[in-house]
């Protein structure tokens, strides 16, 4: 594998130059009604969408999304009064990343974004990932999972890492549905938003928030205090999160909690997608099922497993969100 050189560089500033401050201004001015990317979005595009989305229209978490329109690369128009093209020229009507002498692209579409519209706390929250997405639109995927930057750890890259797999994964399985790998994206987004916030704000306990991974609305709490208190995290999960179940690693001890107002028929904790994959690891009879369908797993709070299971955590937790999108709002 080829060493990167590069070390210790960060990208983001604090302050943008604002070259798209004149088309965002007059988007937001008349009102922006549709947002328009190029097709196959990569995760600027995708990025630059939800950004806009939250911070420059205000659309929270939950609420209905604005009409996003998908053209080619190379769409000339024309743009409608309320269109605001992002991560796509559109004859200089849109909004692209920062450009060199060369017509090189520097900087991303979010980047642009990010700097010129984040307020401060936005700002402290987003920078290490919109340094590390403005890393892969430049240079690519090695060079922004791989490289040292200043301030930015190895939980960052793996946050980074799991957008650019969900990415590729919901590109390969819905190859022409635009729309909906924008909208699994943006539910990783929103996580991270999320949690990252409480964590810097320090809201409440930053050792389950520094401990917890989300996909989607699923989590992965991965218990390091030494205390029994997986759950206890639940209102931490639940309740602040927002989350409707997760997965927990205590020790040996390995399961899924599901919040009970999200538990039904189909949708619980021993779900068979879910069960298939226990067995194929060859614990099919190792785990503990909840009469309720609220919990499944590998030891007990009152009888710890003894071993490891053989279950990746992080896979299970993927099949826990697939399962869950498929039943639960």
């Amino acid at each position: 594998m080829e060493e990167i050189k590069r070390k210790n560089r960060r990208f983001v500033t604090n302050s943008g130059r604002g070259e798209y401050s004149e088309i965002i201004s007059e988007a937001l001015r008349v009102g922006v009604k549709r947002l328009i990317t190029h097709k196959r979005p990569d995760l600027d595009a995708i990025a630059s969408l939800w950004f806009t989305t939250r911070f420059l229209l205000g659309i929270k978490r939950g609420d209905e999304l604005p009409k996003i329109m998908f053209v080619p690369a190379g769409w000339k128009g024309p743009l409608e009064p309320g269109d605001l093209a992002l991560d796509i020229s559109v004859n200089g009507q849109g909004v692209k990343g920062s450009l060199n002498k060369r017509n090189e692209t520097v900087h991303s579409c979010l980047y642009e974004l990010f700097n010129f519209y984040g307020d401060d706390n936005v700002k402290k929250i987003l920078w290490k990932m919109v340094t590390l997405i403005d890393a892969h639109d430049s240079h690519g995927y090695k060079y922004a999972s791989e490289n040292q930057f200043r301030g930015i750890n190895d939980i960052s890259q793996k946050h980074f890492a799991g957008w650019f797999f969900t990415w590729r994964y919901q590109s390969v399985i819905r190859p022409d549905d635009y729309f909906a790998i924008c909208e699994r994206l943006f539910e990783d987004f929103d996580g991270y938003y999320v949690i990252t916030d409480e964590f810097i704000n320090c809201r409440f306990r930053t050792d389950v928030i520094n401990n917890t991974t989300i996909i989607g609305k699923t989590a992965l709490y991965i218990n390091n205090s030494g205390r029994d208190d997986v759950f206890s995290a639940s209102s931490i999960i639940f309740d602040k999160l927002q989350m409707s179940c997760y997965v927990y690693l205590d020790g040996f001890d390995l399961g899924i909690i599901l919040n009970e107002k999200k538990i039904s028929n189909k949708f619980r904790a021993d779900h068979e997608e879910i069960k298939e994959v226990v067995s194929n690891a060859g614990e099919a009879e190792g785990w503990f099922s909840h009469d309720g369908g609220a919990m499944y797993s590998w030891g007990t709070k009152k009888s710890h497993a003894t071993k490891a299971s053989n279950v990746d955590p992080f896979i299970l937790t993927s099949v826990v969100e697939r399962v869950r999108s498929m039943y639960c709002d």
